[in-house]
């Protein structure tokens, strides 16, 4: 994973054709800084030939050398992407974010056209430049939080590539995250899933 942009054609090759790139923060935190700025180059590419962009910030301060190059990476490679899924308590910290309003107003002011931070149990805010909306989580017993993130997120996605509206979609998400958080482990039974 530290070297996926390391062969430039290989990278180019990876994303010719592409509906959607997907990518992190954790991502941009392992790789060398001049294999970030071809990541980025690479990315911008497909975005001009159309396809859409996603990115998680995924803050881990252990992987950085330092928070300023963390917030400026991430915030570089955040100006890129169509549709980005922060978590607030990872971000207020390094950025200041008062709320998770001021969090997604922060990526919208960056030009991104959708954002749906993540707040653990509390309400998600889902917005557009148009539209914001809060959504609640359900309540239930946290058995293991291993993987909520990541969750909410393939649930969210999923909805809306179906169509779904983001309050909608972030409902769904926020379900599907319940379930893995209920559950031991990352993985559960994908017929908890369909309930």
């Amino acid at each position: 994973a530290k070297q996926l942009a390391d062969d430039e054609a290989a990278l180019a090759e990876a994303h010719d054709g592409a509906d959607i790139v997907y990518f992190s923060g954790i991502t941009m935190a392992i790789l060398a800084p001049r294999a970030r700025g071809r990541l980025i180059k690479a990315i911008v590419r497909a975005r001009d030939a159309g396809a859409r962009v996603l990115f998680d910030p995924n803050l881990r301060p252990t992987l950085w050398t330092s928070p300023p190059i963390m917030a400026s990476t991430l915030t570089v490679a955040a100006s890129i992407a169509d549709l980005v899924l922060p978590t607030h308590s990872d971000e207020a910290p390094l950025f200041g974010d008062a709320s998770t309003t001021a969090t997604a107003q922060r990526y919208l002011d960056l030009g991104v056209e959708e954002v749906a931070v993540k707040n653990g149990a509390e309400p998600a805010v889902v917005a557009t430049r148009t539209e914001a909306h809060t959504v609640a989580a359900p309540s239930g017993k946290v058995v293991d939080a291993t993987g909520a993130g990541d969750s909410f997120n393939g649930a969210y996605l999923a909805a809306r590539l179906r169509g779904e509206p983001p309050d909608s979609a972030a409902s769904a998400a926020h379900r599907v995250a319940g379930i893995v958080i209920g559950q031991p482990g990352a993985l559960v039974d994908p017929a908890l899933l369909r309930a």
